[in-house]
C-alpha cells in the first residue's frame, strides 16, 4: 500500500466527519435531525467541530485516532445520558434523550470497531 492511499479508518474519518457536520449544520435550525437525534445550538456546534475534525483527521491519515477518541467521547456521553444524577443535566445542556443516547451508543462502538480494526 502506498503511503497516499487512506486506509480504511482514514475514510471511515471522513464519511463520519461529513455525516457530523451535515447532522450539525441541520440542528442549527431544528430540535430533531433524522427523527433520532435531539438538538440545540450546542449541541448542533459540538457536531459541526467534531465533524469538521473527523474531515481533518482523514486528509491527514489520522483516522485511527480520530476513531478512538470519538469511541470514548461518545460513550463517556453515554454514561452521562444513563446515570441517574446527571442525565437531567446533560438532557437539558444538550437536548439529547434516551433516543439520542441511543444513536451516541451506536456510533461509539462503530467509532470503536474502526479504531480496533487493520488500518488497510
Amino acid at each position: 500500500m502506498s503511503e497516499e492511499t487512506p486506509t480504511r479508518q482514514d475514510r471511515f474519518a471522513t464519511r463520519l466527519g461529513l455525516f457530523l457536520t451535515a447532522v450539525g449544520v441541520r440542528g442549527l435550525s431544528r430540535e430533531r435531525v433524522l427523527g433520532l437525534v435531539g438538538m440545540n445550538r450546542l449541541h448542533a456546534v459540538e457536531h459541526i467541530a467534531v465533524g469538521v475534525a473527523g474531515i481533518a483527521a482523514g486528509a491527514s491519515r489520522r483516522g485511527r485516532s480520530y476513531s478512538g477518541i470519538v469511541a470514548v467521547a461518545l460513550l463517556a456521553e453515554v454514561v452521562l445520558g444513563l446515570l441517574p444524577w446527571t442525565k437531567d443535566w446533560f438532557r437539558d445542556l444538550f437536548n439529547a434523550d434516551r433516543r439520542t443516547t441511543a444513536v451516541q451508543l451506536v456510533v461509539a462502538l462503530v467509532s470503536l470497531r474502526s479504531f480496533r480494526s487493520d488500518s488497510e
